[in-house]
């Protein structure tokens, strides 16, 4: 790990050099090959291309033209990128994941039509995927509901609701007329799930994005939730720790802050479940799951713990790091302490891989903010994912064409 002074004198230099070089950034070209930073730290089963990725996140409709994938994935070349993760319904969609026929549409665009052209130019490919959180697009009119459809799949909040909302406030990704659902780990929703990654696995991807698997605590106006108790999740607690039920919410009470533990069990074991059964069809795909808690409470809430994958050599977490002002202007405002804190994120991402491949999504409202996280990027021994806020998908500050052929050119500074 880079000490303070040391990170902070080489982000200096990197700052200005990716200043300076500007527009006279030079031709594009595949970095040289980055051994594993840190190899002491643990045994990692990660190709080289992943540690020298430079990301960047582009979207895939079934109704897209030949040409319009074409162009997309021409101008990520172009732009630099080495990894594109590549989001598609499956990424969120609940018809995507639960009617075969969409399914299976998807499936063929991906590996058809996607995969054949992304590698054709030099460009990995990893796939974006949902995990527990399924949206069903426009189902307040259409009526149609997933809980009805399949309950059993369903996590249940301590007071015995069904976790599947509708309206929910100040949620960027969600509509009014949207049902937002919410699965259970320990529920006939794991093999359904595993059954349908295996399918994936075997498409052609290089790998697996996963976004963040979790019980979902507060969404919107809907709070203070902590699943799951759904019957499978009870059995499951019954069966580790041999209590007959799972308790009310009392941190005073040694059950529930059993549960509390018992919930990031059942994430980890969701997770290396998935990426077991995915490695098993192709032993070549990387596989990351993706983590937004590093400055919160996230993880005794949610129940997903990064650290918990550091001995598994095939687990990696992508963390997704929020600016200042993700909406709008970044990190551009940001003063020095923030740019501290934003600083000790990027290490605790780093650190919690021990060893894997460091992939950090970040935001920024402009080129200049976007420069600057990338030096804190490399200065900390992480993988730069550029996008713009406040999504991920195709919009860019526009800071790719300088700062990814300078991070090609440079590669051995690292």
């Amino acid at each position: 790990m880079w000490r303070n002074r040391r990170w902070l004198s080489l982000a200096i230099a990197v700052l200005s050099l990716l200043v300076v070089l500007g527009s006279r950034a030079g031709p594009f070209g595949r970095a040289p090959t980055i051994a594993n930073p840190n190899p002491s730290l643990a045994v990692t089963a990660f190709p080289d291309w992943a540690f020298e990725a430079r990301l960047a996140r582009a979207a895939f409709e079934l109704d897209m033209s030949d040409a319009k994938i074409d162009a997309k994935l021409q101008q990520a070349a172009d732009e630099g990128v080495t990894v594109l993760v590549a989001d598609a319904p499956t990424g969120w969609s609940y018809t995507a994941w639960a009617d075969d026929d969409e399914f299976n549409q998807v499936l063929a665009l991906m590996r058809d039509r996607v995969f054949p052209r992304a590698h054709a130019k030099g460009l990995k490919v990893v796939w974006y995927l949902t995990g527990l959180e399924l949206v069903c697009e426009g189902c307040v009119e259409t009526g149609r509901d997933p809980a009805a459809e399949h309950p059993e799949w369903m996590q249940i909040d301590r007071h015995g609701n069904t976790v599947q909302f509708s309206g929910v406030e100040d949620i960027f990704w969600l509509e009014e007329d949207d049902l937002d659902a919410w699965l259970s780990p320990e529920s006939t929703y794991r093999q359904f799930y595993i059954d349908r990654i295996q399918d994936i696995a075997a498409a052609g991807a290089d790998g697996l994005w996963i976004d963040v698997i979790y019980l979902l605590n507060d969404i919107g106006q809907f709070d203070d939730l902590w699943p799951s108790y759904d019957p499978y999740s009870q059995a499951a607690f019954q069966a580790v720790y041999g209590h007959a039920s799972i308790p009310e919410k009392d941190w005073d009470d040694l059950t529930w802050r059993q549960f509390v533990r018992w919930r990031i069990e059942s994430i980890t074991c969701f997770v290396e479940d998935v990426a077991a059964a995915a490695r098993a069809v192709n032993p070549d795909l990387v596989f990351f799951t993706e983590n937004w808690g590093m400055d919160s409470n996230f993880i005794t809430q949610y129940a997903q713990d990064p650290l918990e994958f550091i001995g598994d050599p095939h687990v990696a977490t992508a963390h997704e790091l929020e600016p200042v002002d993700q909406d709008d202007t970044g990190m551009a405002n940001a003063t020095l302490k923030q740019w501290r804190d934003y600083a000790l994120m990027v290490k605790s991402g780093v650190a919690a891989n021990k060893g894997k491949p460091g992939w950090i999504l970040t935001y920024a409202g402009a080129v200049d903010d976007s420069l600057r996280e990338a030096g804190v990027h490399v200065a900390e021994g992480a993988n730069f994912y550029e996008a713009k806020g406040p999504e991920m998908l195709d919009d860019s500050t526009g800071s790719r064409p300088i700062v990814f052929p300078w991070l090609a050119a440079n590669a051995g500074l690292a």
